[in-house]
């Protein structure tokens, strides 16, 4: 049960669907900022990785360039770990990684071993606002990701303005990381992990690294 959960949450990371639009037609597509500090290709036990979301109220639609509210919003985000070189993925979760939450709050979804956490963020200054510390506690190829598990059956909220019946989707993009390290992806003993595309893995602010 534990091992389809990991696979269940990692699935909504990556495989979101991705509905392009032209004007009002299909939905509307927004891009959260993510930045991740201290990553490197490899890492050694109680390095720590700093996760930091900063989302402000106003945000510009992808492909048609207006601008939305989103006050008082519910973005619905997901943040999870997960080991890449086991057979299952993910059997071996327990005591993966330390979580210090720094802003807003990490609230542990399914169990206390399986380090999938819903995201939410606090609300100052017009800005939404997430940081967390991650510690792994354990040696092996891990990836990490962060993005909203709002789907057909728990869409997110619709907007005022432009386009209004439209679908909303958000995706979150890494904006500091030059290189994600997908390739490492390929590396896994997992089919599901070695046929994610990079497209998903990037449309789900993936990140890969080694602990030795």
């Amino acid at each position: 049960m534990k091992v389809l959960f990991f696979f269940i949450a990692f699935s909504i990371l990556i495989l979101s669907p991705l509905i392009r639009c032209n004007d009002c037609t299909g939905s509307l597509q927004f891009d959260l900022p993510l930045q991740v500090y201290g990553l490197k290709d490899t890492l050694s036990l109680g390095d720590t990785i700093r996760v930091k979301l900063e989302i402000p109220e106003k945000l510009i639609e992808k492909f048609s360039g207006r601008t939305y509210d989103f006050i008082n919003y519910d973005f619905k985000l997901i943040n999870s770990i997960g080991r890449i070189d086991t057979f299952p993925t993910g059997s071996d979760s327990n005591g993966l990684a330390n979580w210090i939450t720094l802003q807003g709050e990490s609230k542990l979804s399914g169990g206390p071993d399986l380090n999938v956490f819903l995201v939410l963020p606090s609300y100052t200054n017009n800005v939404y606002n997430y940081e967390v510390l991650i510690i792994p506690k354990q040696r092996g190829l891990f990836v990490s990701g962060m993005n909203t598990d709002a789907y057909q059956a728990n869409p997110l909220k619709k907007l005022k303005g432009p386009c209004s019946k439209e679908p909303v989707q958000v995706y979150v993009k890494l904006v500091n990381v030059g290189n994600n390290n997908y390739e490492f992806m390929k590396l896994s003993p997992a089919p599901e992990i070695v046929n994610v595309s990079k497209n998903q893995f990037e449309e789900a602010a993936g990140f890969c690294f080694f602990v030795r």
